[in-house]
């Protein structure tokens, strides 16, 4: 998908900002970068690699709740 001026300044319309037209410019070869960067990574062969939701393993610090007599 290619990303173009136009696009862009919908967007900006969208989120009621104002850009100049450099701006327009440089973010849209800017998100253009970004998803051509995308269609490199879904191109990679995943299969077999099991997702993960953080890149090292979590560990609570906090100690478990117990019922206690107050």
């Amino acid at each position: 998908m290619k990303i173009t001026p136009e696009v862009v300044e919908y967007v900006a319309y969208l989120a009621r900002l104002e850009l100049e037209p450099p701006e327009v410019e440089l973010y849209a070869a800017q998100l253009d970068r970004i998803l051509e960067y995308m269609d490199t990574l879904n191109r990679l062969d995943t299969e077999g690699i099991e997702p993960t939701s953080h890149a090292v393993p979590i560990v609570c610090v906090l100690r478990e709740d117990e019922v206690r007599a107050s």
